[in-house]
């Protein structure tokens, strides 16, 4: 059985800026080397979070969320500064 480790999730800028609107950190229980459920859990918190930050709701569409592309998921153990993993995924999400 995989062992599952709890990560950090926090939403930041590309740009180093802070988000217009912090919607602070998120803790999950993944399996880090099940690449595919990694990038499912990362995908289902990337695009509400990035909406969040924004202040806008989540659209329909992808391509009515522009915002997207100014922010990345990183998922962090806790205690740990650098991040394992770092994200954009949108797997799920309908364009």
């Amino acid at each position: 059985m995989a062992q599952r480790e709890r990560l950090e999730l926090r939403l930041e800028r590309l740009d180093g800026a802070r988000p217009h609107h912090d919607p602070g950190e998120f803790l999950e229980f993944v399996d880090i080397d099940d690449d595919r459920q990694l990038e499912r859990v990362l995908a289902q918190y990337f695009v509400p979070l990035a909406c969040a930050a924004e202040g806008k709701p989540v659209a329909d569409r992808l391509s009515q969320m522009p915002w997207l592309s100014d922010y990345v998921l990183r998922a962090y153990r806790p205690g740990h500064g650098h991040p394992v993993v770092s994200s954009r995924s949108i797997y799920g999400w309908e364009d």
